[in-house]
Parts: structure tokens; sequence; C-alpha cells
């Protein structure tokens, strides 16, 4: 008697593995050393890839203090007199930091990856794509469902533009995009 399946993206649909693809930086400083330096303290699987990154290529993290989480958006700290911020870009906004330019993020979103910025003070200094795996049998899943005429949507914290092109690399037509963890 079912007729409608939600699939949660990450871990279902996808390896729940995420990783590092593309590092973006608008300053001198090290964008990846000072998101791994405050992501070291979060247990979100965006966090932990953005730290396994780090510790990929043997990079020093910097001491941070005053870590606090804002569920499905991101986190912020301090690192030495500078306040960092990580994450999606609404929690960015919410914080009082401006874009650079929306291309960058467009193009990374469009090729079905995860971008989070990385702000120091009031200042953008970069932004970070995270890429999940499919995993190998979800499309046969998605068809073989519709074959028999059961309806598929997913579900995911995701922005809008990064769920729809994952969505459509396996079929599904219905999301749900930037579903926070309480919702």
């Amino acid at each position: 008697k079912i007729d409608v399946v939600l699939f949660d993206k990450t871990g279902t649909l996808t390896e729940g593995k995420p990783k590092v693809t593309d590092i973006i930086t608008y300053s001198k400083e090290n964008v990846l050393q000072i998101a791994a330096s405050l992501e070291t303290l979060s247990e979100h699987p965006l966090a932990r890839a953005v730290v396994d990154k780090a510790n990929e290529q043997k990079m020093h993290l910097l001491t941070s203090r005053g870590f606090h989480n804002v569920a499905g958006k991101g986190v912020k700290g301090t690192i030495g007199k500078s306040t960092i911020r990580v994450g999606n870009f609404s929690f960015l906004k919410d914080e009082g930091i401006s874009l650079r330019s929306r291309r960058d993020i467009d193009n990374l979103e469009s090729q079905a990856k995860t971008v989070i910025g990385v702000a120091k003070d009031k200042m953008l200094i970069g932004i970070i794509a995270i890429a999940d795996t499919l995993k190998a049998d979800a499309q046969y899943a998605i068809t073989e469902l519709a074959a028999v005429g059961i309806e598929t949507m997913m579900i995911t914290g995701d922005n809008q533009k990064t769920a729809e092109a994952i969505a459509a690399q396996i079929g599904i037509k219905n999301i749900f995009a930037q579903v926070l963890p309480k919702d």
C-alpha cells in the first residue's frame, strides 16, 4: 500500500562520507586551516570533511575558543583575536557577512556540491565545496520504485540548487531542501 517513499540524502542515497573538493580563497588567509581549526570541535559530517582534508595535508591547526554550534547552519568561535564563522550562506548573512559574488558558489552548487563560507570577523575570506558520492545502487533503486508506481522524494539540509543537481542525477523529481535537523 506504499505509494511514496521519502529518502534522506546523506547516508541513504549517498555514501555519507563527504569530501572537500574545492577551496576558493578571497584573501591571504589559509581558509582550510582556519575552518578546520574551528570545525575540529564539531561532529557534523561536513565539518569532519574539512578536518579530514586539513589532516590529509598535515596542516597545523590553530587554537580556538568560544565554540558555538548553530544547528544545521554553522559554527562560530574565536581564533586569536578574530571571530571566525564557518557555515552556510544563510547563517553568514544572519551574522552580518556579505557575499562577494554568487558566481563561484552557483558554479559549485550546480555540480551537486555543498558550499560553505569561511568568514574572519565581518569578511568572507573563502569558500569550501564538499561533495558526497552517490551510492552505486541509488539510481537503480529509484528507477525500480518508479517502475512499480511508487513516487520518490528526497529530503536534505543542502540548498535548493545542490539538492536539485543531486536529485536529477538519480531521477528524483520532488525534493525538500534546506531542512534543518530539528525539522
